[in-house]
Order: C-alpha cells, then sequence, then structure tokens
C-alpha cells in the first residue's frame, strides 16, 4: 500500500482539487444534463476542510473493511461514533473555512457546494466523487512511477 507519509513530495488539497476542477472540465458536452459550471465548483470545494484537518484515508483507520468489521462484531454504535466524528471534524473544518470569506453568501454555497456532495444525490456530486476516484489512481500511479514504489492502493 502506497502511503503518503513515504512520498517525499505528496500532492496538497490545492492541487488536488485543481486537477479535479480541470478533469471536470474536461467532460463538456459528454454527460447529458451535467452543469459543468456546478460540478467544476464543487470540485473546488469538496476537500476544502483537509487543509485543515489533513487527507483522512482508509489508512487512518475508516476503510469500509473495518467499518464492517465493527459494525458486524462491535456492534453498530462504535462505527457510528467513527463515522459520526470524522464527518463532524470535517463539517467544522468547513464551518471555519467559509467564516474566512467576507461575502457570507460565498461561504454559504461552498457549504451547500460540500454537502451536495457529500450527500451524493445528485448529478453533480456522483461525478465529482468518480473524478475524485479516478484522480487518486492517477495520483497513485505517479507517486509509483516517481519514487520507484511497487504497491497497490485503495480509497474510501
Amino acid at each position: 500500500i502506497l502511503y503518503l507519509d513515504k512520498v517525499p513530495e505528496p500532492e496538497t488539497v490545492a492541487s488536488h482539487m485543481y486537477r479535479m476542477a480541470v478533469l471536470a472540465m474536461s467532460l463538456e458536452g459528454q454527460i447529458e444534463g451535467l452543469d459543468i459550471v456546478h460540478t467544476v465548483m464543487m470540485s473546488l470545494v469538496h476537500d476544502l476542510a483537509e487543509a485543515i484537518v489533513g487527507d483522512i484515508t482508509p489508512h487512518c483507520g475508516v476503510s469500509d473493511e473495518e467499518k464492517y468489521d465493527q459494525e458486524s462484531k462491535a456492534g453498530k454504535a462504535n462505527a457510528i461514533i467513527s463515522r459520526t466524528w470524522h464527518r463532524e471534524v470535517i463539517w467544522l473544518a468547513m464551518q471555519k473555512i467559509a467564516s474566512f470569506v467576507p461575502v457570507s453568501s460565498v461561504g454559504d454555497q461552498w457549504i451547500e457546494l460540500w454537502r451536495e456532495y457529500e450527500n451524493q444525490e445528485t448529478l453533480e456530486a456522483k461525478v465529482v466523487k468518480h473524478l475524485d476516484k479516478f484522480d487518486m489512481v492517477v495520483q497513485a500511479f505517479d507517486y509509483e512511477r516517481k519514487y520507484g514504489k511497487n504497491g497497490h492502493f485503495s480509497s474510501s
């Protein structure tokens, strides 16, 4: 498994979100009903909270397998607390970042875009989620190529 702490120059949150926005722009006219501007905007804020809390990956103890094990063996309460804590930390970070924006309506828009992404109920949110996973694969491949790391990678 390729761990970011073993990569000399891991990507920044900003570079990840920029690449996501460029990927989103490349979808213009490719998916019927997709609002490209909305998708680009969501790409630019979907991981904004990670600028404060850092990237929480499956290697941080929140993998799908562990969630399943916790729910099966220890009962649902333990797994729910873990997921709730993670979501609460991200929510607080998003609120903090939005509060830095001088125009509150812009900060509110960022929060709404983030909520939409988290809820995964719109076409744009689902497309951004797929782009996020695609970008993770491309980035992991790049790390393996650049730093000679041979391994596999996974995402939540």
